[in-house]
């Protein structure tokens, strides 16, 4: 329906610029093709399938149609400067900015998580989960114990080097043994981005 409304606005708002009116149109379907292929917006799949091959169709219509507008040459080199000055200036300013925030993100780290539950899921499973229901109801700061975030696993060093105050080592007799644990505990020693906290377990309290 938004994309509906636009295609009715555009030729109304841009009719002094023909040109504009092209690539404005053609920005407004491109965009909403990806968003609808990323989305997939309709119940059914040959209906989003419908959806994306029309708004493909009409990109092509106005590509065809484009040559035959009837432009002034200095409307037309004025509308052109414009736009490869955007579509030049634009993806550098982007660089620039991603890099500027990777910059920033690797001196200034944001601790995202208070509490990062270091522990061996055969020695202290059971007591890492205890331990963080406890946190939560006490406090409200966030504490990260990889079987709730399962899709951040390829990133868990990243994790406590630059996103953990506080590493809480469950110490259990096969904790050294995995690699996870002992990687994620050299991280944190080596970056001092978080306060190392042994808490000695039991096997009483590992069960």
């Amino acid at each position: 329906m938004i994309r509906n409304a636009f295609v009715a606005i555009l030729p109304v708002a841009l009719v002094s610029a023909p040109a504009l009116q092209v690539v404005a149109m053609g920005t407004l379907l491109m965009t909403s093709a990806a968003v609808q292929s990323r989305v997939w917006p309709w119940r059914t799949e040959a209906a989003n399938l419908a959806d994306l091959t029309m708004s493909c169709f009409l990109v092509v219509v106005m590509l065809g149609a484009a040559p035959l507008l009837d432009l002034g040459q200095t409307e037309t080199e004025g509308t052109l400067g414009v736009l490869l000055c955007i579509a030049v200036l634009g993806p550098l300013l982007v660089a620039v900015c991603a890099i500027a925030y990777s910059v920033y993100r690797r001196f200034s780290p944001a601790s995202s998580y208070s509490v990062f539950l270091c522990h061996h899921k055969g020695g202290a499973g059971s007591l890492a989960r205890w331990l963080k229901l406890q946190l939560a109801n006490h406090s409200k700061r966030q504490v990260f114990l990889d079987s709730d975030q399962l899709e951040d696993l390829d990133l868990i060093f990243d994790t406590v080097r630059s996103q953990t105050k506080n590493l809480v080592v469950l110490l259990t007799p096969e904790l050294l043994k995995r690699m996870w644990c002992a990687g994620e505990i050299v991280t944190a020693h080596r970056n001092k981005a978080a306060k190392n906290t042994n808490v000695t377990t039991s096997k009483q309290h590992c069960k």
